[in-house]
């Protein structure tokens, strides 16, 4: 769940985190976005608050608690970000290698095809670019 740089005093919280959480964790590595683009402004922003609640392990488990990582399952049991992309980056940038997911929907049996158009309908892909552009 953390880097080993992150070092002993984070690696307390994140097990504390860990003990005490409801939610399934999910390898951030394997987590796929649904839009291309975030603001690094507010990822730095959540970056932040991170640090802040890494002081605590109580403080940690309820920032994490109130902004699971929304996702979907998709075709290969991979998890599509559909929501709280900056923080899964946030969490990313500051060593962490897992996080809190809540999984809204599972389309795992689809086929790719299948899985982009069920996304599309839903409203879950965002395929624009800084200039609103589809790509």
């Amino acid at each position: 769940m953390y880097n080993n740089a992150m070092g002993t005093r984070q690696k307390n919280i994140v097990t504390s985190f860990n003990k005490l959480s409801a939610f399934d964790f999910y390898d951030l590595a394997h987590m796929k976005p649904t839009q291309m683009l975030v603001g690094m402004r507010e990822v730095e922003e959540k970056q932040s608050r991170l640090r802040k609640a890494m002081k605590s392990p109580d403080d940690l488990k309820k920032y994490l608690k109130a902004r699971p990582i929304l996702v979907v399952m998709g075709p290969d049991d991979e998890a599509y970000i559909v929501d709280h992309h900056h923080l899964a980056l946030a969490l990313q940038r500051e060593g962490f290698t897992e996080a809190p997911i809540e999984v809204l929907g599972d389309y795992s049996k689809l086929d790719h095809d299948a899985f982009q158009k069920k996304m599309l309908e839903k409203h879950y892909f965002y395929p624009y670019d800084e200039k609103e552009n589809t790509t």
